[in-house]
């Protein structure tokens, strides 16, 4: 079992050896603004959580690989499914993502999907995961919430994503995305409910992109 990250947190940089020493996973100095501090924690615990349960992260996002989100997802759809508790998932996928590396460079890319990831560690609750499918699309799941709370969640998110500002090369952009929701039938294997999401993220492509859109076998 995965011992419980350590994190310093003063103003006297002076004791950053001295942290380290004692074992601590990361010195950071005072002052911090709260997002900061709640974006490293989270991000320690879920680097935490993962290795305790021998699932693996994405180098570039720190989030789960594609692999190890479908492991994840495969277990809790059991414990929703015996619990009757509502289990919700999105796909998300970086809008024009491929403008992005072929007029900014992939680095310029690189940057925008851990933003993206970073944007969520800092906002989804405390039993949500998020992972990397590969490229510029990834899954987030909702244990204990439906798919019209998820909804809002998503939409709540993909306005502060859209909102920051990226640079190179003097050029400044914005990014945006678009989510495909499914939430969890009685007896449904989680294949089947990455299916949905996938056609409802289908669908937000072909509206316009730039919007979540819940699949329509499911009630919100």
């Amino acid at each position: 079992m995965a011992a419980d990250p350590i994190l310093y947190l003063s103003a006297q940089h002076s004791l950053e050896l001295e942290a380290l020493k004692a074992a601590g996973d990361e010195f950071l100095s005072k002052p911090i603004s709260h997002d900061l501090l709640v974006e490293q924690v989270k991000s320690r615990a879920m680097r935490a959580r993962a290795l305790g349960s021998g699932l693996s992260l994405d180098g570039l996002t720190g989030l789960l690989r594609a692999a190890d989100a479908r492991q994840r997802l495969a277990a809790i759809s059991a414990r929703a499914g015996a619990s009757g508790r509502p289990l919700s998932i999105g796909l998300l996928d970086l809008d024009h993502f491929k403008c992005v590396n072929d007029n900014f460079g992939h680095a310029a890319g690189d940057s925008v999907l851990r933003a993206l990831a970073g944007t969520l560690r800092r906002r989804l609750r405390g039993s949500d995961f998020a992972g990397r499918m590969g490229g510029e699309e990834f899954l987030v799941a909702f244990e204990d919430c439906t798919p019209g709370e998820a909804l809002h969640l998503l939409e709540r998110l993909g306005h502060e994503f859209a909102n920051l500002q990226f640079g190179a090369e003097g050029q400044h952009w914005s990014c945006t995305f678009s989510a495909g929701i499914a939430g969890l039938a009685p007896g449904e294997t989680p294949g089947y409910l990455l299916e949905r999401a996938d056609r409802a993220l289908y669908r937000a492509k072909n509206e316009g992109r730039n919007r979540c859109v819940i699949d329509a076998e499911t009630s919100p």
